[in-house]
Order: C-alpha cells, then sequence, then structure tokens
C-alpha cells in the first residue's frame, strides 16, 4: 500500500465520525491535493454531485521554509498518538 493510501484510510474512520455529527442537509467541501481513489470513494460517501475543479501546476516557489516541531507524547493533541502512532509522529513532528 503506498503511503498516500495509508493516510487516506487512517484518517477514514475520523471523516466518518465528523460527518456523523453533521446534519443531514449540509454543504460539504473536500479538498485534496491528490485525487487517489480512496479520496474518490469518500467523497461518493459524503457528497452529493460533488462538482471537482482541477488546477493545473503553477511557477514554484524559489525557496521553501522548511520548520521542524519536536513534540513528546504527553504533548499530543486529544491522544491522537494513541489513535494513529505512526501517522501522528510524522505530523507532529513536522516531517511532512
Amino acid at each position: 500500500m503506498r503511503p498516500t493510501a495509508c493516510w487516506i484510510w487512517a484518517f477514514a474512520d475520523d471523516i466518518d465520525d465528523v460527518i456523523s455529527y453533521t446534519p443531514p442537509q449540509r454543504q460539504t467541501l473536500l479538498f485534496s491535493a491528490t485525487y487517489p481513489a480512496g479520496i474518490e470513494r469518500i467523497s461518493a460517501r459524503v457528497q452529493r454531485q460533488p462538482l471537482n475543479v482541477e488546477v493545473e501546476d503553477g511557477d514554484e516557489q524559489a525557496s521553501i521554509e522548511q520548520r521542524f516541531y519536536e513534540t513528546t507524547r504527553e504533548s499530543t493533541p486529544c491522544g491522537a498518538s494513541e489513535r494513529h502512532p505512526s501517522l501522528s509522529a510524522s505530523v507532529l513532528r513536522g516531517v511532512l
């Protein structure tokens, strides 16, 4: 399984949890830098007649500023490290 697919399915349950608290009549916006099959399946579940907008690559920035924030298990929000240990470590340490 590709890393992107792992990310999608790691958050699929969280997306379902959030959607379960929303009213049936709602506007649902879904933004994704890529649109693999997993995102398409999530979109089909939570959106009605979605409009897909594609944007072409533009000029890239000459330089990118990168930051690194080291965290501890105790400082992670809402027990995220317990639910998704490897995913949380990557995000919270600023690897991605």
